[in-house]
């Protein structure tokens, strides 16, 4: 099998695993506790509290509390984009090496294209 045919076999594996990725969500889940002070001069932590913080496509930074019984889905679903996030990552990296094959295969061509102007430029002297 020539190499051509293993990285499209490679990205076409990519492309199936991605098309199996049903939902997912960008960002990260954190644990965080609150500092109350009571009258006593005491200092207590409240929580922890979990939130979901992401980056919209205008790069504003956004934190959504998560209930407790959905922490896990969203664990999941965070989980899933960053599966996707490798995913696409990988394909990008075959796709360069195509790219890199296809330069090797049309360099030839180039070149005889250069020797072809070289002689017709010679023949006009």
């Amino acid at each position: 099998m020539t190499m051509k045919k293993s990285l499209e076999r490679e990205q076409a594996k990519i492309i199936s695993a991605i098309s199996r990725i049903d939902s997912m969500r960008k960002g990260t889940i954190n644990m965080q506790y609150n500092k109350t002070k009571r009258k006593d001069g005491n200092i207590v932590l409240n929580g922890p509290y979990t939130t979901l913080t992401y980056k919209d496509t205008d790069g504003k930074t956004h934190t959504e509390s998560i209930s407790s019984d959905k922490v896990d889905f969203y664990r999941e679903e965070v989980s899933k984009f960053r599966e996707f996030q490798q995913l696409s990552a990988e394909y990008v990296r075959l796709a360069e090496q195509k790219s890199i094959l296809a330069a090797q295969d049309a360099a030839p061509d180039e070149k005889l294209k250069k020797n072809k102007k070289q002689q017709s430029n010679k023949t006009l002297s």
